[in-house]
């Protein structure tokens, strides 16, 4: 039985070993492991100033592009928990009708929505705090006092067996004088609009960076090829295919796209790091006073959203790759 497994498990090496150099032979880039290792030696020159000018430029790209994925990820989060929070709760609004007492008027609605099934408890909140919840639009003083201010009760409801709220707002209505139901979906649907407008913005940026920064990997590359021309020459005259010329070109732009991904990330991180430091001590910590719970107080990257940023410098490897090499070929082959 040990044989067995052990012959199991050198299959498996195997065939992962298979499937990695498969993929290297898709890529037409053998000389990875040397590559990554630093052992690996090319033919054309070493990199020159222009390289790194060009390893800035794809890097301040990519860079944006990692600030554009941190905020399409906190946009789903903040999103998620504030639409989360709010289809747990209703509202239901008594307004102050002449003639009538508000007192007796909130311990009917409140007996209503007791006893009605899917409602898990109430909360009314007091004239006070009803009048604090004006304050940041009409501010303080004696004139909230003489307004008929609109009593609130906070309605906390079982998501999983709802309410029938049609039927909830028609017994309020017909035994609660100047009683409302808010549902908040009006609110929510706002919300998620806007979520989406953002969403939609930040792919929009995504994909913009991503054209230019084909086109910037372009116009290198054809940069490379004109100035050693002569290695290029040589190589041809002593038998080199194109396909050997392809790897050593894409061998320099995968170098430059490993680089400039994993700096932009790092870059991203600690600027997403400071961001959150600078808001919490600056505004403090309360973020219902300081507005931006949205983007720091209720969700952040987590484990999962730092791993997808490193889907950044993969994508710009497979661009600095794919783009060099279709670009090399062409210009071989005479077409560019």
């Amino acid at each position: 039985m040990s044989e067995g497994f052990s012959q199991t498990g050198d299959s498996n090496e195997n065939a992962t070993e298979t499937r990695f150099q498969s993929l290297l032979s898709f890529l037409n880039l053998k000389n990875l492991p040397g590559l990554i290792t630093g052992s690996y030696i090319s033919i054309l020159p070493a990199q020159t100033k222009s390289g790194r000018s060009l390893t800035i430029v794809v890097t301040a790209m990519c860079y944006l592009a990692v600030l554009a994925v941190i905020a399409n990820i906190l946009i789903n989060g903040s999103v998620q928990a504030w639409t989360a929070d709010v289809a747990k709760q209703v509202t239901v609004q008594i307004k102050p009708v002449d003639g009538e007492n508000m007192n007796v008027q909130i311990e009917i609605a409140t007996a209503i929505l007791n006893s009605t099934r899917g409602i898990v408890s109430t909360t009314t909140l007091s004239n006070e705090e009803s009048l604090r919840l004006l304050e940041p639009w009409l501010g303080e003083g004696s004139l909230l006092a003489d307004l008929p201010v609109p009593r609130l009760i906070s309605v906390v409801i079982d998501e999983k067996n709802p309410p029938a709220f049609d039927e909830l707002k028609q017994r309020l209505k017909r035994k609660v004088k100047g009683a409302s139901l808010d549902t908040h979906k009006r609110w929510q649907g706002q919300i998620l609009r806007s979520a989406n407008a953002l969403k939609m913005i930040s792919l929009g940026i995504l994909t913009l960076i991503s054209i230019t920064t084909i086109a910037i990997i372009i116009f290198a590359t054809r940069a490379a090829m004109a100035s050693n021309e002569e290695v290029i020459s040589v190589l041809h005259l002593v038998g080199a295919q194109d396909n050997f010329i392809a790897e050593e070109v894409q061998s320099r732009f995968f170098i430059i796209g490993l680089k400039a991904g994993l700096i932009s990330v790092v870059c991203g991180i600690l600027t997403y790091i400071f961001l959150g430091l600078f808001l919490t001590s600056y505004f403090g910590t309360d973020a219902d006073q300081t507005g931006f719970q949205f983007l720091t107080g209720q969700t952040s990257l987590g484990f999962m959203g730092f791993l997808v940023l490193f889907t950044v410098p993969l994508a710009t490897v497979i661009i600095c790759l794919t783009t060099s090499r279709i670009v090399v070929l062409r210009i071989l082959a005479g077409v560019l």
